[in-house]
């Protein structure tokens, strides 16, 4: 009895490992999948970083895109009221 116990634990212990080891890798941010992205499709995207008042990128930042979030929307129609 004790050794089912014993090689259930170690079942489900392998188990979760791998489920977290194949969710760590699925996730991780790929640099060359967001530039080869972003130089493919230049028409969905738009960015503007400002830091201490200097403007870094800006690239289709007076174009008007799709809201990419609700929490925008909500922002949007309290800014319009």
């Amino acid at each position: 009895m004790l050794k089912k116990i014993l090689r259930g634990l170690g079942i489900l212990i392998t188990v979760v490992l791998l489920l977290g080891i194949s969710v760590v890798y699925y996730f991780k941010l790929n640099k060359e999948l967001v530039g080869n992205f972003l130089q493919d499709n230049p028409d969905r995207y738009s960015i503007k970083l400002v830091r201490n008042n200097t403007i870094l990128p800006d690239l289709n930042s007076n174009r008007m895109m799709h809201l990419a979030s609700t929490v925008k929307i909500i922002l949007t129609i309290e800014y319009a009221e």
